[in-house]
């Protein structure tokens, strides 16, 4: 009888170390997995906020596709960027040096989206049609670009 309870007690050793192996080496796997995938994830959040930066930087500036003029907005040159991303949004984006998509919103004082035009046609925005503008206060997504008459 002491015989059958050594067997017995060795197969359920095996056994119990057959499931530590595989438990850590799904641990190890799920590691690996979540490491590389977060890592990738972190890596394209700070190449978007360096994009995002250059774009602010180059908008902001007094050359070629700056929008600022002192310290306000140059109206003209606003209906001129405005005017490029609706007829050739490629050409403007890689003027802009950008490899990902954009919009470019801009907002009052208190948050609420300033539209973009002439008065009789409004746009919200100017950049990639496909993307949304999704806001508080706003009960709906908006297209980047989006026309409002008036």
């Amino acid at each position: 009888m002491d015989e059958r309870r050594t067997q017995g007690l060795s197969k359920a050793q095996v056994w119990s170390m057959d499931l530590i192996i595989a438990v850590l080496i799904f641990l190890l796997a799920a590691g690996i997995f979540y490491y590389f995938t977060g890592h990738e994830a972190q890596r394209d959040q700070t190449k978007l906020k360096i994009e995002a930066q250059v774009m602010a930087d180059k908008l902001a500036s007094t050359a070629e596709l700056g929008l600022v003029n002192g310290s306000s907005v140059d109206e003209q040159k606003l209906q001129q960027t405005v005017g490029s991303s609706v007829d050739d949004y490629a050409a403007l984006k890689q003027k802009l040096g950008l490899q990902d998509d954009f919009c470019v919103v801009m907002l009052d004082s208190d948050g609420n989206l300033i539209l973009l035009g002439n008065g009789t046609v409004n746009r919200a925005g100017f950049g990639n049609g496909n993307l949304t503008i999704n806001m508080t206060g706003i009960n709906q997504a908006v297209p980047c670009g989006g026309t409002y008459s008036s």
